[in-house]
């Protein structure tokens, strides 16, 4: 009994290293993964002057291809609520205030392009809001029209202006040397056509300045791909206009000067084009939205986000 006792010890012994070694050649082991966070990045392009017909009318690949990624209204409008305190002139100084701080008329108190009388202070750019819930947001404003960043900017690491070709260079200078949270760009030259020849699809120098900045928000697009950690981050886009335009000019509430578009192109948004018509103050809740800030009431903006799931 001892001897069987024996080889039996010697028998467990064996067979417990053969299975101590087999455990540790084992293919089966758990492998540890590096979980890589991504961050949220936005970028809004301003298009003065582009009607919604001008847009659909003209060659446009380039927002063609962010709408095929996204969400587009064709029917966002200019000018707030006719017949109401908030009705406003189709005009860039009070365009832009709505598009850049949430609020009509009524309240950012911008009624043309002098910017006499403004309430920013109570209804300040949109950056405001973002550079109190994120302090070390890196936030870009690059325009054409200069009084975007000398009468409506407060907060901000960057801005600078300069012509619509430089605008485009500026910001992909900026893609590659920084890393911005929101950059606000603002192209001017489709407005200048059509003012010189009319804002029409029929004006052949009209289709083809929106063409020429479609050109420039697919060069800015492409910055944005080409960055080192592109693949870590995620971009929302979003491009609009102030306003679109009659015969030469605009400021009044024809439909050919009220009537604009948004796109929101990226992750999360909705797909195609939406029948919503929102006004050009869902710029912001949406920028906001997508970068996961609380939106304030207080804040008084006047729409909800647009385009997102």
């Amino acid at each position: 009994m001892k001897i069987m006792t024996t080889w039996f010890r010697l028998f467990l012994t064996v067979a417990l290293i053969f299975s101590i070694t087999c455990s540790k050649d084992s293919p089966t082991e758990p492998k540890v993964e590096t979980i890589v966070e991504t961050t949220r990045h936005v970028i809004v392009f301003g298009l003065d002057g582009v009607r919604s017909d001008g847009l659909q009318a003209a060659s446009t690949p380039s927002i063609d291809a962010l709408i095929e990624n996204g969400a587009v209204s064709y029917t966002a409008f200019a000018g707030g609520f006719r017949d109401t305190p908030s009705q406003q002139a189709t005009s860039s100084g009070p365009g832009w205030s709505s598009i850049l701080t949430g609020v009509w008329v009524d309240k950012h108190n911008v009624t043309n392009n002098s910017f006499d009388g403004s309430n920013y202070a109570n209804y300040p750019h949109f950056f405001k809001r973002i550079r109190q819930a994120m302090p070390e947001a890196f936030l870009s404003s690059i325009v054409h029209w200069n009084p975007i960043n000398q009468y409506i900017l407060s907060d901000e690491d960057h801005k600078t202006n300069g012509s619509d070709q430089l605008v485009a260079l500026q910001t992909l200078l900026l893609l590659e040397k920084n890393d911005p949270t929101v950059v606000f760009l603002h192209f001017d030259d489709v407005d200048g056509a059509g003012h010189s020849n009319g804002f029409t699809p029929a004006n052949s120098d009209y289709l083809a300045a929106i063409t020429e900045v479609d050109r420039h928000v697919g060069s800015v697009v492409r910055g944005v791909e080409k960055r080192a950690n592109f693949q870590n981050e995620e971009w929302l886009f979003i491009v609009t206009a102030d306003h679109g335009g009659f015969g030469g000019s605009h400021g009044g509430q024809s439909d050919g000067e009220r009537t604009i578009f948004i796109v929101v192109s990226g992750p999360g948004t909705l797909s195609g084009e939406l029948g919503e018509s929102p006004g050009m103050v869902a710029v912001p809740p949406t920028v906001l939205t997508f970068l996961n800030i609380p939106i304030d009431p207080a804040w008084g903006w006047e729409s909800a986000a647009f385009g997102l799931q």
